[in-house]
């Protein structure tokens, strides 16, 4: 998992780079500072609850993080209209649940 997370990080350093020196600037401050913050708190809740169980664990780090990143204002205003748009999609229309029914019924 460690040469996993350090391979990534070099590719996205990399990619980065190549971006911003053809294409156009990356403010990467600015896109990586927010999760990276989230992060942080979630590491902060897993350190001080990690004899827990992973079953309580896991769930309670994800909202650690969701709820990190919407508080310091991580999400734009496009990414939550998004997942409106999505979860109105899925489960009000019901047209994505009646995709995956049986036949039978």
């Amino acid at each position: 998992a460690i040469a996993k997370l350090m391979t990534e990080t070099l590719h996205f350093i990399l990619m980065a780079y190549m971006v911003s020196k053809y294409l156009t600037s990356i403010p990467i401050h600015k896109i990586f500072l927010k999760p990276a913050l989230s992060c942080l708190l979630m590491y902060i809740g897993i350190h001080f609850l990690y004899q827990w169980n992973l079953i309580y664990l896991i769930p309670i780090s994800v909202f650690v993080y969701i709820f990190s990143l919407g508080v310091i204002r991580g999400y734009s205003r496009k990414e939550i209209e998004f997942i409106k748009d999505l979860y109105r999609r899925m489960f009000l229309n019901n047209k994505f649940l009646r995709t995956y029914r049986s036949k039978n019924y």
